[in-house]
This record gives C-alpha cells, structure tokens and sequence, in this order.
C-alpha cells in the first residue's frame, strides 16, 4: 500500500459533500467523539493485548466498524442498521475519513489472515490511525487518560461554544457527554 498517497489525503479531499455548517458542525464533532472515545481506547486495548492474538483481531474489526461508521456518517448516507457499515466499506471502501478501496482495508487490517494464526502485526493499523489523528481538523482531547480529563472538558466547552455561534441546541453535546 502506498502510505505517501494515504499521508495526504485523510479529511482533505473535497470531504463531507456539499453540506450546510450546522450539519457540518454536528457531524464533526461527533467525529471527534469517536475518535476521542472509543478509537483511542481500541488503540490503547490493542497495545495492551499483544498476547492476546484473537482478541486483537476482534479490535481490529471493531476498530474497522468504526471508522466505517465515521466515514458513512461524514458522507450523509444513512442505513438503518448500523451493522452493515463494515460490510458495505468493505464492498466498496473507505472515502471521507480515508480513501482505501477493498484491497488496501484487506492489507491494512489484515482481514485475509486466519483467525487461529497467532501472529498479528498492528502497524498498517496504528499508522493509519496515526494518520487520521494527525489530519483531523482541530485537536482531539486524550479522554482516556486521567489527566486528559480536563481536556475533554475543555473540547466539549469549546464545542458548546460552537453550537452556540451556529445556533444549534448545545442538548447533543450533553447527550455525548453522557456516553463517556
């Protein structure tokens, strides 16, 4: 796979569609939650679980929903199962948050390896990771950590401020802040 092509294009490529800014804002700042809040912590369970060869496999396939998630939630379309996003990125790539076609995903993650092989390299994943953190537009707060805390705060108090300039209802943000 070529990394250099990868390195230039994450949330840079004529994303999101044409989309109006309060949808716009709510969108990313969900993003930004996704990332913050469950990316990290399959990140963090993965570098925590190297003896543990299924398990980071099963990571690696949530880890994959998820970014499927994020990149059907940025592009608009809508599905009423949540549970298909993996299947149709896997069918027909990732575009919004990382343009990969099915054979990239298939390298990045492994998915063509067998399930009882107990050798699992995370570097495809953890550079792709790397990558996405580092283009997303704005900083995303490190929540799983103690001291991290306080900057989640401060994103969600940003965020607010936000809202508030765009005239959407702030009762989201709330509902986000919940899930934590």
């Amino acid at each position: 796979m070529d990394m250099q092509k990868l390195n230039n294009q994450s949330f840079s490529q004529g994303m999101y569609g044409r989309q109006d800014l309060q949808t716009l804002i709510k969108k990313m700042s969900t993003v930004a939650f996704m990332l913050t809040v469950d990316g990290k912590a399959f990140i963090e369970d993965m570098v925590g679980g190297a003896d543990q060869p299924q398990y980071l496999k099963v990571l690696k396939w949530r880890l994959f929903e998820l970014l499927s998630e994020i990149d059907f939630l940025l592009s608009g379309y809508e599905m009423s199962d949540p549970i298909h996003y993996g299947a149709m990125s896997l069918e027909y790539g990732l575009r919004e948050i990382l343009p990969l076609n099915t054979a990239e995903i298939v390298d990045v993650f492994q998915f063509n390896e067998k399930f009882e092989n107990d050798q699992v390299n995370l570097d495809n994943v953890f550079n792709i990771w790397e990558r996405i953190i580092a283009q997303f537009p704005g900083k995303l707060p490190e929540a799983m950590l103690q001291e991290g805390q306080d900057e989640l705060l401060l994103a969600i108090k940003n965020w607010s401020r936000i809202y508030a300039r765009a005239d959407l209802n702030t009762d989201y943000l709330k509902k986000l802040l919940d899930e934590v």
